[in-house]
């Protein structure tokens, strides 16, 4: 092995002398340069933003870069809501609950809770792959084979019957708007199951749709799922910050199959 240091080689870029940013403009105070006097969002006055808009408004700017329309604020301020639990059972949940109980510090519960949530399964990495899958299908005849692959992160073939929580929670979303992604999916999957087969949202799925009828772009996808699914996260870690550890599920030997390791037994084999 070469454990000889890479040779570095510099490529002359030239860096610029400040950070520069579009999306916010901060005015220096008129009697302090290095006070702020004012700032602008997208252009918008944030002042003015504070007082007149709403929350889920006000993250559609940042991600977009333009105020919602009324069925977009409606569609994400739903989606606010109906993402902010991801679930008791999933890992990011289980992993706040444990942080929280082991006295782990406050401030550190919420990122513990992340690392599970950026996983790929059932997670924030997926939901990107689910969109790509999404924008692909949705000009095909709902109910026919998705060819265009990530298809296993949007639907499941055991997902759910009909009428299952997911479902209602599209119907939620959906509220009688006209939103391509979410009402292709909900098609796509009355038609398989029309056609005898089991099939159903995936929790990333529904995301996914809600987000591509959004407009957000893929590689804002995880982060903004980071973001809606941490106040419920942040939530159910802290209700066990001062609890005894015996609150949590512990596995004893009887439920375990442990294996022994038998040294001489190993010897002999070598």
């Amino acid at each position: 092995m070469n454990n000889e240091r890479a040779k570095e080689t510099p490529r002359g870029d030239v860096h610029v002398e400040k950070y520069t940013t579009g999306i916010f403009e901060e005015v220096a105070a008129p009697d302090n340069p290095y006070g702020t006097g004012h700032v602008y969002c997208y252009g918008y006055d944030q002042l003015a933003l504070n007082k007149h808009l709403d929350f889920a408004s006000y993250l559609y700017l940042l991600m977009r870069g333009s105020l919602p329309d009324v069925a977009q604020a409606g569609l994400l301020n739903r989606a606010l809501i109906a993402f902010a639990n991801p679930g008791v059972r999933h890992p990011a949940t289980r992993a706040a609950a444990t942080a929280a109980v082991g006295k782990t510090l406050h401030s550190g519960v919420l990122p513990v809770a992340m690392m599970l949530m950026c996983s790929e399964q059932d997670g924030a990495d997926s939901v990107a792959r689910a969109m790509r899958c999404l924008r692909k299908s949705v000009r095909s005849e709902p109910g026919a084979a998705i060819t265009s692959g990530g298809d296993e992160f949007v639907f499941g073939l055991c997902a759910g019957s009909e009428n299952s929580w997911l479902d209602k929670v599209c119907d939620t979303l959906i509220d009688g708007g006209d939103y391509p992604y979410l009402n292709w999916g909900r098609q796509h999957i009355s038609a398989t199951r029309a056609s005898g087969k089991e099939a159903g949202w995936l929790q990333t799925g529904l995301v996914a749709a809600t987000f591509a009828d959004l407009g957000i772009l893929p590689r804002l996808a995880p982060g903004l799922l980071q973001l809606l699914a941490a106040p419920g996260l942040l939530a159910q870690g802290m209700e066990h910050a001062n609890r005894d550890t015996a609150v949590m599920p512990f596995l004893s030997d009887e439920q375990c199959e442990i294996d022994r390791f038998d040294l001489q037994a190993s010897e002999v084999e070598s």
